[in-house]
Protein backbone atom coordinates (compact mmCIF):
# COMPACT_ATOMS: atom_id res chain seq x y z
CA UNK A 1 0.00 0.00 0.00
CA UNK A 2 1.33 3.33 -0.98
CA UNK A 3 0.61 6.64 0.71
CA UNK A 4 0.51 10.02 -0.94
CA UNK A 5 2.85 12.61 0.28
CA UNK A 6 1.04 14.83 2.78
CA UNK A 7 0.48 18.45 1.88
CA UNK A 8 2.64 20.97 3.60
CA UNK A 9 1.24 22.00 6.97
CA UNK A 10 1.15 25.68 6.05
CA UNK A 11 -1.14 25.08 3.07
CA UNK A 12 -3.65 23.18 5.20
CA UNK A 13 -3.71 25.96 7.80
CA UNK A 14 -4.25 28.56 5.07
CA UNK A 15 -7.24 26.61 3.74
CA UNK A 16 -8.76 26.33 7.21
CA UNK A 17 -8.20 30.04 7.80
CA UNK A 18 -9.83 30.85 4.46
CA UNK A 19 -12.82 28.65 5.31
CA UNK A 20 -13.16 30.33 8.70
CA UNK A 21 -12.92 33.81 7.20
CA UNK A 22 -15.57 32.94 4.61
CA UNK A 23 -17.85 31.66 7.37
CA UNK A 24 -17.15 34.76 9.50
CA UNK A 25 -17.99 37.04 6.58
CA UNK A 26 -21.33 35.27 6.10
CA UNK A 27 -22.29 35.24 9.79
CA UNK A 28 -21.00 38.62 10.98
CA UNK A 29 -23.94 40.79 9.78
CA UNK A 30 -26.41 38.66 11.71
CA UNK A 31 -24.12 38.49 14.73
CA UNK A 32 -23.92 42.28 14.96
CA UNK A 33 -27.57 43.02 14.19
CA UNK A 34 -29.22 40.24 16.22
CA UNK A 35 -28.65 41.79 19.69
CA UNK A 36 -30.25 45.04 18.56
CA UNK A 37 -33.20 43.21 17.03
CA UNK A 38 -33.71 41.20 20.23
CA UNK A 39 -33.65 44.36 22.38
CA UNK A 40 -36.15 46.12 20.12
CA UNK A 41 -38.43 43.07 20.12
CA UNK A 42 -38.24 42.81 23.90
CA UNK A 43 -39.07 46.49 24.30
CA UNK A 44 -41.99 46.14 21.87
CA UNK A 45 -43.49 42.81 22.86
CA UNK A 46 -43.35 43.21 26.65
CA UNK A 47 -45.68 46.26 26.75
CA UNK A 48 -48.04 44.52 24.33
CA UNK A 49 -48.33 41.46 26.56
CA UNK A 50 -48.81 43.59 29.69
CA UNK A 51 -51.50 45.73 28.03
CA UNK A 52 -53.39 42.61 26.88
CA UNK A 53 -53.21 41.21 30.41
CA UNK A 54 -54.40 44.49 31.95
CA UNK A 55 -57.29 44.69 29.49
CA UNK A 56 -58.42 41.30 30.81
CA UNK A 57 -58.08 42.34 34.46
CA UNK A 58 -59.69 44.69 36.97
CA UNK A 59 -57.22 47.20 38.36
CA UNK A 60 -57.97 48.84 41.71
CA UNK A 61 -55.81 51.58 43.13
CA UNK A 62 -55.70 51.17 46.88
CA UNK A 63 -53.82 52.80 49.68
CA UNK A 64 -50.32 51.42 49.54
CA UNK A 65 -50.48 49.80 46.11
CA UNK A 66 -52.46 48.40 43.25
CA UNK A 67 -54.63 45.29 43.15
CA UNK A 68 -54.93 43.46 39.82
CA UNK A 69 -57.65 40.80 39.57
CA UNK A 70 -57.99 38.70 36.43
CA UNK A 71 -61.61 38.78 35.17
CA UNK A 72 -61.24 37.56 31.58
CA UNK A 73 -63.45 39.06 28.90
CA UNK A 74 -65.81 40.76 31.38
CA UNK A 75 -64.31 44.19 30.58
CA UNK A 76 -65.10 43.74 26.90
CA UNK A 77 -68.59 42.42 27.66
CA UNK A 78 -69.26 45.54 29.77
CA UNK A 79 -67.90 47.81 27.07
CA UNK A 80 -69.91 46.30 24.23
CA UNK A 81 -73.16 45.28 25.93
CA UNK A 82 -73.24 46.55 29.51
CA UNK A 83 -72.99 49.64 31.64
CA UNK A 84 -69.91 51.01 29.89
CA UNK A 85 -71.50 50.91 26.43
CA UNK A 86 -72.08 54.68 26.44
CA UNK A 87 -68.35 55.31 26.77
CA UNK A 88 -67.64 53.33 23.61
CA UNK A 89 -70.54 54.82 21.64
CA UNK A 90 -69.90 58.28 23.04
CA UNK A 91 -66.32 58.29 21.81
CA UNK A 92 -67.10 56.73 18.44
CA UNK A 93 -70.17 58.89 17.66
CA UNK A 94 -68.31 62.16 16.90
CA UNK A 95 -65.91 60.32 14.60
CA UNK A 96 -68.82 58.68 12.78
CA UNK A 97 -70.76 61.95 12.52
CA UNK A 98 -67.73 63.83 11.16
CA UNK A 99 -67.11 61.10 8.62
CA UNK A 100 -70.74 61.16 7.44
CA UNK A 101 -70.70 64.95 7.12
CA UNK A 102 -67.40 64.79 5.27
CA UNK A 103 -68.78 62.24 2.80
CA UNK A 104 -72.01 64.16 2.23
CA UNK A 105 -70.20 67.46 1.68
CA UNK A 106 -69.89 69.24 -1.65
CA UNK A 107 -68.27 67.38 -4.47
CA UNK A 108 -66.12 69.05 -7.04
CA UNK A 109 -65.88 67.82 -10.59
CA UNK A 110 -63.02 68.67 -12.84
CA UNK A 111 -64.25 69.96 -16.15
CA UNK A 112 -62.90 68.05 -19.07
CA UNK A 113 -61.12 70.04 -21.71
CA UNK A 114 -63.01 69.49 -24.87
Amino acid sequence: MQYDVAEPRGRLIDERRTDFMTWADRVSPAAFIMPAVLVILALSIFPLIVSVYLSLARVKFEKGGVTVTFIGLLNYKKLLFGTQQFHLIGTLMPITAAKLVGEAGPTHKIAEAG
